[in-house]
């Protein structure tokens, strides 16, 4: 898993990544807390102030730190997102959520991520305005931002959905799933 060391010549050690994981209640977010967690990773699951979900017990029982935040203050999401080496967004919910939520998390996150970090923009969503408009619109107006391939071109299993300019975009039926996106965004400089 993520991992990255401080140390001087002689001493090494090895510090887990955080990961950051906005929507880890929702169906797409609690599939990813899940596959990272069995993979030893280190997840900072954010949620909505009393979420009650059973996902929320699932995930603190298998080890992700639970921070409630409000997504509609920058300031709250600067804060959960402290420290992050990698942030994921799985959100999910009507218009708001969706396109103009996922705008300001991207937007509020971006300067947190060191160089060379990534943020996992992922929906449950074929629609365009949700997926690659949205993709596309926070990469012309971030010029330190780029999108990244994330599957091995060799590795058919993980070549899933229609390669997108910023993504890959899954329809429904598709590989024996629903209809989503994502595209993984690297901070360049």
């Amino acid at each position: 898993m993520a991992e990255f060391s401080t140390a001087n010549q002689r001493n090494i050690a090895v510090v887990p990544a955080i990961i950051v994981l906005a929507g880890a209640t929702g169906d797409l977010g609690f599939r990813i807390a899940q596959s990272l967690l069995n993979r030893g990773a280190v997840v900072r699951a954010l949620v909505r102030p009393g979420n009650t979900k059973p996902e929320v017990t699932s995930l603190r029982d298998l080890g992700a730190e639970i921070v409630e935040v409000d997504f509609n203050s920058v300031t709250a999401l600067t804060k959960a997102c402290a420290g992050a080496a990698c942030v994921v967004s799985a959100v999910s919910g009507l218009r708001d959520v969706i396109v103009n939520g996922q705008k300001r998390l991207l937007d509020a996150l971006w300067p947190l991520l060191a160089i060379g970090g990534r943020f996992l923009y992922a929906t449950c969503s074929i629609l365009q305005a949700e997926n690659e408009q949205q993709a596309a619109g926070f990469l012309a107006r971030t010029p330190n931002a780029r999108s990244i391939a994330f599957a091995r071109d060799n590795d058919a299993r993980e070549n899933w959905g229609t390669v997108t300019p910023s993504g890959r975009q899954n329809f429904p039926g598709q590989n024996g799933m629903d209809g989503f996106f994502y595209a993984i965004l690297e901070k360049i400089a």
